[in-house]
């Protein structure tokens, strides 16, 4: 079963991969993508219906518009050099990474081990307290 699986993964068709990829560098979804891959090529905002038809149709068939590769491969080439800027796209600027909890709870501990080590540990060796 896994061995079906991981067959299935490696089969995903490149637009399907793509799309993601594009999707994941901008923090938006599929259709988003779609939407602006349009609006990159034709210079303005799509009716509805211009985007869905060929969105539905990537939907059946993992393969996508001229304009939705190109697009795709000019964030990809952007994302490389490091030189993605969502707001030349109309989206909002990457909101900051922050801590998750999880990892806000390790560092908390780190410093409270070297707090308690530093007081308990090394005065003592350098003949405080």
């Amino acid at each position: 079963m896994l061995s079906r699986l991981r067959t299935l993964h490696r089969a995903e068709p490149p637009d399907v991969k793509a799309v993601s990829r594009t999707a994941d560098h901008l923090g938006v979804g599929p259709f988003d993508v779609f939407v602006l891959a349009y609006q990159t090529w034709y210079g303005e905002r799509p009716e509805e219906r211009a985007v869905e038809r060929p969105f539905v149709r990537y939907l059946y068939t993992s393969a996508c518009p001229c304009y939705v590769r190109h697009f795709a491969r000019l964030v990809e080439i952007q994302a490389e050099r490091g030189r993605l800027d969502r707001t030349e796209y109309g989206l909002p600027p990457k909101p900051r990474e922050t801590l998750s909890p999880a990892a806000l709870d390790r560092w908390s501990l780190a410093v409270y081990l070297g707090a308690f080590a530093a007081i308990f540990l090394v005065m003592p060796m350098l003949g405080g307290a």
